[in-house]
């Protein structure tokens, strides 16, 4: 060989058939690989907002225990001193229900907003969903306790057993309040992805996985705790507590990610534009 003869290089020709399920797994592999950094997120952040809601609420019911004052007159009739005490309890447990219900579905929007825009690459969008996952949370929700609170304890007052072997109850009481926090957080995590209708679609999904949520408490409530009063707007022991917020924050944010298909679909060329494959 002289020096002015050129040395071949080695080519690997024209790619063949046996070449194309290389190339797709080579492909494939970074978007699971994506996909599994989105959930690992995603059920992070639900994570999160339960154990930081379970917290706040803890402290609520510790900070606004009622001091039972009665007048003296309250307390020179039984039955005065009795409805009175009666009604600080329960304007105590719908202020409680207020913050930490409020909270859940206000973390939960705003989590679920700013993740949103983590994942789509779309950081001021996020941050806005948060913002309005925040604001709409919080006022939503505390909007359905305020309403739902009552027409409890009208059923309590009616019920010769106090709701103690009643389910139905408990369950609309909680999935009304619990639903509107995951739709709200639902609807965050669509706004931060995209758009108004991966919203509406999050919105639905994250309802539909808070109903989820609620209904496994039911039934874990009453099975494990059946002394620790589940069948209460707040239950009367931390761990259902724990649970409920948990199992309802977990699973509101699969649900809603879940409906939010994502990752989108890339769109195929059409072949008017001559672009190819």
């Amino acid at each position: 060989m002289t020096s002015s003869e050129e040395v071949p290089i080695p080519t690997f020709g024209p790619a063949t058939e046996h070449e194309e399920p290389v190339r797709e797994v080579m492909e494939v592999a970074p978007a699971r690989l994506s996909m599994a950094w989105a959930w690992a997120t995603i059920i992070a952040a639900g994570m999160a907002s339960g154990f930081v809601v379970w917290g706040l609420g803890e402290w609520a019911l510790h900070s606004f225990v009622p001091t039972y004052e009665l007048t003296p007159e309250q307390r020179r009739d039984n039955k005065k001193s009795t409805a009175e005490i009666s009604r600080q309890r329960r304007v105590y447990e719908t202020q409680v229900a207020l913050i930490t219900y409020g909270a859940l579905a206000a973390t939960l929007g705003f989590a679920l907003g700013l993740v949103g825009g983590f994942l789509n690459g779309l950081r001021s969008r996020g941050l806005s969903a948060a913002l309005a996952g925040l604001i709409l949370g919080a006022t939503s929700c505390a909007a359905v306790v305020l309403i739902v609170m009552p027409y409890y304890y009208r059923a309590f007052d009616a019920s010769i057993d106090k709701l103690s072997h009643d389910m139905l109850l408990p369950l609309i009481i909680h999935a009304a309040i619990w639903m509107c926090a995951g739709a709200v957080g639902g609807g965050a995590l669509g706004l931060g992805l995209g758009s108004w209708s991966v919203a509406i679609r999050g919105a639905l999904g994250g309802g539909v996985g808070a109903l989820m949520g609620t209904v496994i408490y039911e039934v874990v409530g009453a099975l494990r705790f059946p002394m620790a009063g589940t069948a209460q707007p707040m239950a009367e022991e931390w761990g259902p507590r724990m649970i409920a917020l948990l199992s309802v924050a977990i699973l509101a944010t699969i649900g809603a990610f879940r409906a939010t298909g994502f990752p989108p679909s890339p769109e195929v060329p059409s072949p008017e534009d001559g672009s190819t494959l």
